[in-house]
């Protein structure tokens, strides 16, 4: 499951991602996947591996937060800064969102 939360600023927005593992297994590594609609790029990420090839970014884990124990939310969960306004599908995708 994932929520994001965001905090608008005037040249973007950032947003943090949380992840929490519903299954009845352990996650050892992780990687989102989304796609900025509007050529946004990523200024800047934390607690995570942040690549973009175009409007496709992919997250992946670091090796502190790899792990994410059943029925958990990730501890140190990725965050960015981008330009523009957030996404129409990453509003809809989360129920955090206003």
């Amino acid at each position: 499951m994932l929520s994001l939360s965001k905090e608008c600023h005037t040249s973007g927005f950032g947003a943090s991602i949380s992840i929490t593992n519903t299954g009845g297994t352990a996650i050892n590594g992780w990687t989102l996947r989304f796609t900025f609609p509007n050529g946004q790029t990523i200024t800047q990420g934390w607690n995570g591996s942040f690549s973009q090839q175009g409007s496709t970014v992919t997250i992946t884990n670091l090796s502190y937060n790899a792990t994410i124990p059943v029925r958990t939310t990730l501890a140190g969960p990725p965050a960015l800064m981008a330009p523009g306004t957030v996404p129409t599908h990453l509003r809809r995708a989360s129920r955090s969102m206003a």
